[in-house]
């Protein structure tokens, strides 16, 4: 038994409106979807550029950090334990706002610095610059990191947006459309049928009409048993 992968519906002209909207409809997603992805994909390579740049200078900037603080100890003698007994709160926090685009959330984490800075006389005895170097150094190595864990974050939403847009435009147009289509040929070929069958039983009455008419008609009731006009006498037999 042959199975025809179509819509389960009756070739009515009403059947034909709805499915050739739900066509139309159906075309006019996948090219949005199609379009919506075409733009975050352009997002998606720029975030990915920017994410292996900042990786790059983490790296860079964690080795300079960490070289920076041996240098201190080296001066001071260490700062370990001054930094465990000073220190009670972050001074450096993150915030997190969101952008929209393309229908996607996106966050965007910034960093912000709150209150005194509690090292501010720190090394005013020995090893200032080294320091104040040592400050400058990882705070900026902490930025890099809140950019990096942004772009990642974004990085992640992006590629699953991405692909369940895929997944839908390849519904579209690999399935959804084609049975669509199926059904609209199926629904057009079923109507052509039925006019020209009452087409041919029109003009078969036509022709009896005609007959009629001229005095050549002779009934048979076995040909024209479902032949009824009420606009002429009823036949007796």
């Amino acid at each position: 038994m042959e199975i025809v992968d179509r819509l389960a519906v009756f070739p009515t002209s009403s059947s034909y409106t709805s499915v050739k909207c739900r066509l139309i409809c159906a075309r006019r997603s996948r090219d949005l979807l199609a379009k919506k992805i075409d733009g975050l994909l352009i997002l998606f390579r720029t975030i990915l550029s920017r994410l292996f740049e900042n990786k790059l200078q983490v790296d860079e900037a964690m080795r300079i950090a960490a070289f920076s603080l041996a240098e201190v100890n080296y001066v001071t003698g260490g700062v370990n334990q001054l930094v465990l007994e000073t220190v009670d709160k972050a001074r450096t926090r993150i915030r997190c706002r969101e952008e929209i685009i393309g229908g996607v959330r996106l966050r965007i984490y910034e960093p912000y610095r709150n209150g005194d800075d509690p090292f501010e006389f720190t090394g005013l005895s020995r090893g200032g610059q080294q320091v104040a170097k040592l400050k400058k150094n990882y705070e900026k190595a902490t930025d890099l990191l809140i950019e990096l864990a942004s772009l990642r974050h974004n990085f992640q939403m992006l590629d699953r947006v991405i692909k369940e847009t895929n997944r839908r435009v390849n519904a579209l147009r690999y399935i959804i459309i084609p049975r669509l289509e199926r059904t609209l040929a199926y629904i057009i070929t079923e109507l052509d049928e039925y006019e020209r069958e009452e087409f041919y039983r029109i003009k078969k009455i036509q022709e009896l009409k005609i007959k009629r008419r001229n005095g050549k008609f002779s009934y048979n009731p076995i040909q024209d048993a479902n032949i009824f006009d009420d606009t002429d006498e009823d036949l007796l037999f």
